[in-house]
């Protein structure tokens, strides 16, 4: 958040001024809260000074960021515009590893508190197949619809080939004459 101070000093130079940059404030070693006292005169140009005190308490919240796998096939997967009827559909994930196992690990990064309750579900995956026709079709993209504050990392493409159902020819019986058997044994 930010605070207002009271700045004085050539009137020129404060009125351009609309914030004072602090720059970057080392969190190393920091894992979860950082309380520093920084001197704003020490940011301020030659001749403006704070009105008052110029000595300002920062607090900076540190919130950390995890990963987590979570395992995805595809029965998970909406398959919108998907023609069962008249098309047979190969998918495969594009990574040969996974291709075998037709299953793979979407990796998320969260807080630790958004990643505890997710699932596959959560994630909305969504494989639209609406305007694939006969043909292959190389690293399509697997879209997810993300809960707030949660990132996918990586992308998990598919391979997909679609062809037609081949119905069978219906076969007529056709009469054939049968030929009486006139021989003689003898």
């Amino acid at each position: 958040s930010s605070e207002n101070v009271l700045l004085q000093g050539d009137a020129n130079i404060v009125s351009n001024i609309t914030e004072i940059d602090l720059g970057e404030i080392d969190i190393t070693g920091i894992s979860e809260k950082l309380n520093k006292e920084i001197n704003l005169k020490n940011y301020l140009p030659s001749g403006v000074t704070v009105y008052g005190d110029s000595k300002r308490n920062v607090v900076v919240e540190v919130e950390s960021y995890l990963t987590k796998e979570i395992e995805m096939s595809f029965e998970d997967i909406s398959q919108p515009g998907k023609n069962e009827a008249e098309y047979r559909y190969d998918i495969r994930f594009a990574d040969s590893l996974n291709a075998k196992k037709n299953k793979v690990n979407v990796k998320v990064k969260g807080k630790a508190a958004d990643l505890e309750n997710l699932t596959i579900a959560s994630l909305t995956p969504v494989l639209d197949l609406a305007d694939k026709r006969i043909g292959s079709y190389r690293n399509q993209n697997i879209s997810f619809t993300m809960p707030e504050n949660v990132t996918i990392v990586g992308e998990y493409p598919v391979n997909i080939t679609v062809s037609l159902i081949e119905t069978p020819t219906p076969v007529v019986p056709s009469a054939t004459p049968v030929v009486p058997n006139n021989s003689t044994e003898g």
